[in-house]
């Protein structure tokens, strides 16, 4: 998604909850969840699909007894797991991996709840981080790519997984904290103080936890590899500061930036940078 796409967005979703928040901040409150965890894209549309498969594809059942849908691209080399993020699938991955090749490389890739090919009737970034559980014990990647909530789920996963095998992870437009960016999005839609308690009390009634734990800072100590992060400076979905903040809690992590790349981070550019930390 371009810089132009996601100003557009973001201006048709705020002018949507101004007006539901005139009649009742509670429904704009609940509407604003479901909309973040019901994304309209993330699903598989079978004539969208590329044209070429992954070598190998698997359903497994995560802990959830849900079904996650792997991904298998084969190749050389170490194994590196790709994470997907919000509204999106495995399928992001297709123009990087040509780029980059399997003469060095081994892409496995899973996606997320209700997104792709895998179960689940909305977004749960608990589901989620059981899901990349089962492709960790799976695949044992070293090196691990993930993308905004993707990386967000991982970092909850690992807080209470210690996983010794990896060696390289990359950040895409990370988010560091879920309550910072609620925040953000209720500030963006420029909704009442009220709707943001609401999008609070009906987030932990479904389940049963809070925005603020999920974050990075709260395993940044037990992480034990190189770590790379990437940035748009223009993103206008996570600002660049959250991987600021993320950089300066992994002591030893480097932070590379780019212009006009968007909140997805897709291109050349960016590859060339991946495929130089792998």
């Amino acid at each position: 998604m371009d810089t132009w796409k996601e100003r557009t967005i973001i201006k048709l979703l705020s002018a949507k909850y101004q007006m539901i928040n005139m009649f009742s901040t509670k429904k704009a409150g609940i509407g604003t969840i479901n909309m973040l965890i019901r994304p309209m894209q993330g699903r598989i549309i079978p004539k969208q699909l590329p044209d070429v498969e992954p070598e190998k594809t698997g359903i497994r059942k995560s802990s959830d007894d849900l079904n996650v849908k792997l991904y298998d691209w084969g190749g050389d080399g170490e194994t590196t797991l790709l994470i997907h993020g919000w509204d999106s699938n495995s399928y992001r991955w297709y123009d990087m991996i040509d780029h980059l090749g399997r003469d060095s490389h081994r892409f496995v890739a899973l996606d997320a709840p209700f997104h792709g090919g895998s179960d689940g009737d909305h977004f749960n970034l608990l589901h989620f981080a059981n899901m990349i559980d089962v492709a960790l014990d799976i695949f044992e990647p070293t090196k691990i790519v993930a993308h905004s909530m993707g990386g967000l789920s991982l970092a909850h996963l690992l807080q209470k997984k210690r996983y010794t095998r990896l060696e390289k992870l990359i950040l895409l437009s990370p988010v560091a904290d879920l309550s910072w960016h609620i925040d953000r999005f209720h500030h963006l839609l420029s909704l009442r103080k009220k709707t943001r308690l609401a999008m609070d009390d009906y987030f932990e009634s479904l389940f049963n936890m809070q925005f603020n734990e999920f974050n990075f800072k709260d395993f940044e100590k037990d992480l034990d590899c190189e770590i790379l992060i990437i940035h748009d400076e223009l993103d206008q979905v996570v600002p660049i500061s959250d991987s600021e903040k993320i950089h300066e809690w992994f002591q030893g992590s480097e932070l590379r930036t780019v212009r006009g790349r968007g909140h997805a981070l897709q291109g050349e550019e960016v590859y060339n940078i991946i495929g130089e930390f792998l």
